[in-house]
C-alpha cells in the first residue's frame, strides 16, 4: 500500500495535489462556518520557537483576562482547559483545524493563537482563516525536500504575509480599532526579517536584541543582552516609556525572542507595562522545550525537541554555558523518510558538545532505523569520533535513555535528549506506538 501510494504521488501533477487540498479546505471552512471570522487570530510562522512563542502570547493575553484558544505543535489550549497534541503535526488536518476553531468560539474566546508551518500553507490548511496578527519569529533551512529549496520554503511562508492586508479588518464586540489593525510582527534580528516586515500591514513591530531599528516597522521593542542559569533568564526590557527588569524561569537566553513576541502582542492589547512583567514572569515555559528535571543526586535532565541544526546548535551552547560537568546526550534526528541531508550535520553538532552520545530511534516511520543512525553517524566520522568510546547505538529509544542515566553522577553533569520533547507516540511503520521521553525519565530517576 504504501508503495502504491508513492507511485501516485510521484506520477500524479502537482497541481492536482494542490486543487485537491484546497477544495478540502474550502468544505472544511465551510462546514464549520468559518470561525475564524469570529476570533481575532494570530498566526506565528518561522522555522524555530514557534511553539513556544505561541505558548508565551496565550499565556499573556489569558493572563490578562482576554479569553484565549491556542494551537501548537506541543499542545492546544481552548480557555482554561490544555491538553497535549497527540497528532504529531505542527498543524492540524483541514477539518480538525477548522472544528478547533469553532469550539473556541463556542467557549467564549475571543482570540485565537496559531502556530503556522510551511507545508500547512503549501496545502490550503489556512485556507479560510483570515489573520489580523501574524508573528515572525526566524528563518533557517527546513523541510527543503518538500519545499524544494530554501526559497520556496521562504515563500511559502510568505504567502501568509502577503495575503493579510487584502483582508478586511474584522469588527469585533470587546476590541477597539487599534487592536484590530492587520499587524505584523517580526524578529528584526533574523536577516530575513525585513523581506516579511516589507508587506502592507496597517502596523509593523520589530523586537531584537541586537538590533534597535528596522526598514519597516515602526515600533521596536527591545531587551539587553539576557544572561543564563540552570534558574532562568534576567534581561532588561524597553516596553514603550517603560524599562522593565524581567526574571524569567524559563531556560535558555535564547527565549528571550519569544518573551519579546509576548511584549509585543501585549503592546497592541494595551496591557500595562506592570502586568506584562507579572504575566511574563509567570510564564513557566512548555513541556518538552528546554525542560529540565532535576534529579535527587544533583545532576539535571533536559528534554527538548529540537528538530533543526539551528535549534540543536543553540540548544547545546546553553548547556555548554549553565552546566560545568558531563554532557551525555541520547538523540535520534529527525523523523524517518525526510531531511536526510540534515542528518549528519546534527550528528556533527551534537558529538562537537557531548562527552558521550547515544544514538537512538526516534519516528523511523517507514524507513530502517539502523539506515537513519547509519547517516547520523557519518557526523559523528566527521569529527573524529570512536564508537564505543565517544558513542553507541542503542535502537531501543527506552533502553537508551535508561543507559545514559547511568553516566550521569553529580552536580554539573547533564542528560540531554532531544528529538521528541513532549510527544507522547513514536511512529514506526505507519503505526503510533506510546512513548514519552520525559514518563520514561521520571520512571527510572523516582
Amino acid at each position: 500500500m504504501k508503495k502504491l501510494k508513492e507511485l501516485v504521488r510521484k506520477y500524479t501533477p502537482k497541481f492536482i495535489f494542490s486543487l485537491y487540498y484546497f477544495l478540502w479546505s474550502a468544505l472544511a471552512a465551510t462546514i464549520f462556518r468559518f470561525p475564524a471570522k469570529e476570533l481575532l487570530v494570530i498566526g506565528v510562522t518561522g522555522t524555530n520557537g514557534k511553539t513556544t512563542t505561541v505558548n508565551v502570547i496565550a499565556h499573556v493575553l489569558q493572563s490578562n483576562g482576554i479569553r484565549t484558544g491556542m494551537l501548537s505543535t506541543a499542545n492546544f489550549k481552548i480557555g482554561n482547559k490544555e491538553w497535549v497534541n497527540k497528532s504529531k503535526n505542527t498543524m492540524l488536518g483541514r477539518l480538525s483545524l477548522q472544528k478547533m476553531l469553532r469550539r473556541m468560539v463556542k467557549d467564549g474566546c475571543k482570540v485565537a493563537v496559531v502556530e503556522v508551518s510551511s507545508e500547512g500553507i503549501a496545502s490550503h490548511r489556512t485556507y479560510g482563516i483570515d489573520f489580523d496578527i501574524l508573528v515572525f519569529t526566524n528563518l533557517t533551512p527546513e523541510h527543503i525536500e518538500a519545499h524544494g529549496s530554501f526559497e520556496n520554503y521562504k515563500k511559502a511562508k510568505q504567502r501568509i504575509f502577503a495575503k493579510l492586508a487584502k483582508s478586511k479588518r474584522k469588527k469585533l464586540i470587546g476590541f477597539d480599532a487599534n487592536q484590530l489593525r492587520k499587524t505584523i510582527i517580526a524578529n528584526i534580528d533574523d536577516k530575513h526579517a525585513e523581506d516579511f516586515l516589507r508587506f502592507d500591514a496597517e502596523q509593523k513591530i520589530g523586537f531584537g536584541i541586537e538590533k534597535d531599528s528596522s526598514l519597516f516597522a515602526q515600533n521596536i521593542i527591545k531587551a539587553d543582552i539576557p544572561t543564563q542559569s540552570k534558574e532562568g533568564i534576567r534581561f532588561n526590557l524597553n516596553y514603550g516609556e517603560d524599562r522593565l527588569k524581567i526574571e524569567s524561569k524559563i531556560l535558555g537566553a535564547i527565549n528571550t525572542y519569544n518573551l519579546l513576541a509576548g511584549a509585543s502582542v501585549a503592546m497592541i492589547f494595551g496591557i500595562s507595562a506592570e502586568k506584562l512583567k507579572a504575566s511574563l514572569e509567570s510564564f513557566s515555559g512548555v513541556a518538552g522545550r528546554l525542560d529540565r528535571i532535576k534529579s535527587s543526586k544533583g545532576y539535571d535532565v533536559i528534554i527538548d525537541y529540537a528538530l533543526t541544526p539551528d535549534s540543536l546548535q543553540e540548544l547545546y551552547k546553553i548547556i555548554r554555558e549553565i552546566y560545568t560537568g558531563k554532557i551525555i546526550a541520547v538523540f535520534g534526528s529527525c523523523g524517518g523518510g525526510r531531511d536526510k541531508k540534515k542528518r549528519p550535520l546534527m550528528g556533527q553538532i551534537v558529538s562537537g558538545y557531548a562527552d558521550y552520545s547515544i544514538l537512538t530511534n526516534e519516528d523511523p516511520y517507514f524507513e530502517d532505523p539502523y539506515e537513519i543512525v547509519h547517516d547520523i553517524e557519518q557526523g559523528f566520522k566527521n569529527n573524529d569520533k570512536i564508537e564505543k568510546m565517544d558513542y553507541e547505538i542503542i535502537l531501543n529509544r527506552e533502553q537508551a535513555i535508561e543507559k545514559a542515566l547511568l553516566m550521569v553522577q553529580k552536580e554539573g553533569d547533564v542528560l540531554v535528549i532531544t528529538g521528541k520533547g513532549s510527544e507522547t507516540g513514536m511512529n514506526i511503520a505507519g503505526k503510533i506506538q506510546p512513548f514519552n521521553d520525559k514518563e520514561i525519565v521520571m520512571k527510572y530517576i523516582k
